[in-house]
């Protein structure tokens, strides 16, 4: 057992700390027991586990999307470096394509869509 905890450990060497987020408890236990080595606070971790989605401007890894339950050692892992080599894709990807920019005139385009549609509507109610 303690060799394949050290293998895991081994493996996710590249993230520094992460964060576990779960409703379930028992899930909750077991993630910061495996991961004890790795833990830290939501605001101070590079990777958030959580057995739900939710709003965070961490990378978020959530069991069920990422991950399928059961998992062991080697599947966490995985998972993990997975997802971690997605990130860097993501990240690389908007450095060189510039697509924080587009990110921005998706924003302008929603906004006028939303502008338009409520000028439309007080047009037809004031008929």
């Amino acid at each position: 057992m303690v060799s394949i905890y050290n293998n895991f450990i081994n493996q996710v060497k590249q993230v520094a700390s992460i964060a576990v987020v779960c409703d379930s408890l028992l899930l909750k236990k077991a993630l910061e027991r495996t991961l004890k080595d790795k833990l830290a606070p939501l605001n101070r971790c590079d990777l958030v586990i959580a057995d739900r989605a939710f709003e965070t401007d961490k990378p978020l890894l959530v069991i069920g999307e990422h991950i399928r339950k059961p998992f062991g050692f080697e599947t966490l892992a995985a998972a993990i470096e997975r997802f971690e080599a997605l990130e860097a894709a993501k990240s690389a990807a908007i450095g060189l394509f510039g697509l924080g920019a587009r990110s921005d005139l998706d924003e302008k385009i929603a906004a006028l869509t939303r502008r338009y549609a409520k000028e439309l509507l007080l047009l037809l109610r004031q008929r």
